[in-house]
């Protein structure tokens, strides 16, 4: 969220958040393969890491250059 991206990084977040992500925190509508038709509408397991990891970062809770262990 560097390079002066905040504000588009904000608003898709906040689409994901009000448009796709349930009561119960599971993100909905991920696309696997368009084109061979195969789970066009379906939860990712790989959206709900990214989209954690997003606002993460977005809170402070998560500094992108750190370092696990």
């Amino acid at each position: 969220m560097r390079l002066g991206r905040r504000e588009h990084a904000v608003a898709v977040l906040d689409a994901l958040v009000r448009c796709h992500l349930t009561d119960d925190g599971r993100l909905l509508d991920g696309c696997y393969d368009l084109a061979a038709g195969t789970a066009v509408r379906h939860e990712l397991i790989w959206g709900n890491f990214f989209l954690a990891y997003a606002l993460a970062r977005l809170t402070g809770d998560r500094d992108a250059d750190a370092s696990d262990g």
